[in-house]
This record gives structure tokens, C-alpha cells and sequence, in this order.
């Protein structure tokens, strides 16, 4: 038990390396904060941009996105009724 609380809540280690990884805590608020900003701003203009029906946005997106949208449905396959008929 001893040697655990020397390892891990030694005062002299924390003293000397706490504001070194205090400030890491910071800086890694403040890169999510902005990447969060960032992102709200480009999506709103994105979708400012889409419902405006501008028809060379509208292409882009549609070139970007490749294929149906993740929130569609996949086709359904075919019944067992439906495989039988066929045979």
C-alpha cells in the first residue's frame, strides 16, 4: 500500500509536474471548444447554402456525399414467397 501511494500521489512529483499537465488540460479545452465552433459555424453555412437551393452547391454536396444518404434504407431482399414462385 505504501509503495502505491509513493507512485501515484507523491507531492514532490505533483508539485513539480501539476502545472505542466494542468496547462495540457487547458490546452485540450480550448482545441474542443474551437473545434466545436468551427464545426457548428461550417455546418450552419452548409445548411444555409443547401436550403437556399444554390443549384453549384447543391452539386458539390451531392459529388462530396457519393451515394444515398446514411439515413436512407437498404432494399430489402427478396421474400421466401417471392424466391419460390420464381423457381
Amino acid at each position: 500500500m505504501n509503495s502505491l501511494l509513493e507512485n501515484f500521489f507523491n507531492l514532490n512529483i505533483l508539485a513539480q509536474y501539476g502545472p505542466s499537465v494542468l496547462g495540457g488540460f487547458w490546452v485540450t479545452v480550448e482545441v474542443a471548444l474551437l473545434t466545436i465552433m468551427v464545426g457548428v459555424g461550417t455546418g450552419l453555412a452548409l445548411a444555409i447554402v443547401r436550403a437556399m437551393r444554390w443549384k453549384p452547391a447543391d452539386i458539390a454536396m451531392a459529388r462530396a456525399r457519393k451515394g444515398p444518404m446514411p439515413c436512407s434504407r437498404p432494399k430489402r431482399a427478396a421474400s421466401s414467397k417471392t424466391r419460390a414462385a420464381s423457381a
